[in-house]
């Protein structure tokens, strides 16, 4: 069974990691995809006719950058002038930053907040527009667990996500009678980019906390974090809205 088919789906961050996964595994279940990266590589455009190919769905490569309206209206534009309309989004682009927080400078934490919560906030408000259209929809954002927790040396990040999370559950109640569920995952520590790119220091200290802090005493793995994007996105989870949805190994 194919859970995604016949739907159309917008998925930000595609270019690898997680958001990678999601496109993989929105392809594989019969879903036509919008694939966002920052900007154009042949590899991203091997990689979409690859997964058309391969799993008879369209694959469409769409770039902007995030932090850009004007260039993301005219995404906007071509998504809307295909006439598919929009089934399911995934907010999954974003940027992270370790800094302690009498460190942390202005310029930096605006490019945080910019990037992971007001362009999902613009974003967001141009696709529920076009899932009005439909009458249903399901919008996914990709949270951290550091904005439920907090984490040390991330108090801008983390409160990117906490913003995240605070949007997710008030859409959830504002478009909930409107047919749009609107749900997020809050990954934990997840083998992609941004851990293998850590330094080293830093992400020793990853280690040792996934040792004593993660019950399954690992990190996560991309696919895990986008089977869950998968049932979110799908009728499986037809009343499952509001929720903010832990994929973290048990962390305590």
């Amino acid at each position: 069974m194919r859970l995604l088919q016949g739907k159309t789906a917008v998925v930000t961050g595609t270019r690898r990691g997680i958001g990678g996964r999601i496109l993989e595994r929105f392809a594989e279940n019969g879903a036509d995809v919008w694939a966002h990266a920052r900007t154009e590589s042949a590899e991203h455009e091997e990689f979409a006719r690859n997964l058309s190919a391969r799993h008879g769905v369209a694959v469409n490569p769409i770039y902007f950058d995030m932090t850009d309206r004007d260039a993301m209206f005219d995404a906007v534009k071509t998504i809307r002038s295909s006439g598919s309309g929009v089934d399911c989004l995934v907010n999954n682009a974003g940027v992270t930053h370790n800094a302690l927080f009498e460190m942390s400078k202005e310029e930096e934490l605006r490019n945080v907040m910019e990037t992971n919560f007001f362009s999902v906030y613009f974003f967001t408000q141009y696709m529920v527009r076009l899932m009005l259209k439909k009458g249903c929809g399901s919008i996914v954002n990709i949270s951290s667990v550091v904005g439920l927790d907090g984490h040390k040396g991330q108090s801008a990040y983390g409160a990117s996500k906490a913003a995240v999370n605070t949007l997710t559950r008030t859409l959830a109640l504002e478009l909930g009678g409107k047919g749009i569920r609107v749900n997020a995952v809050a990954p934990g520590m997840t083998e992609t980019d941004m851990v293998t790119t850590l330094p080293d220091v830093t992400r020793d200290n990853a280690l040792r906390e996934v040792e004593y802090l993660v019950p399954m005493g690992r990190f996560g793995v991309p696919d895990e974090i986008a089977e869950v994007v998968l049932f979110l996105s799908s009728d499986l989870s037809s009343f499952v809205t509001g929720q903010i949805i832990r994929a973290d190994g048990g962390l305590i």
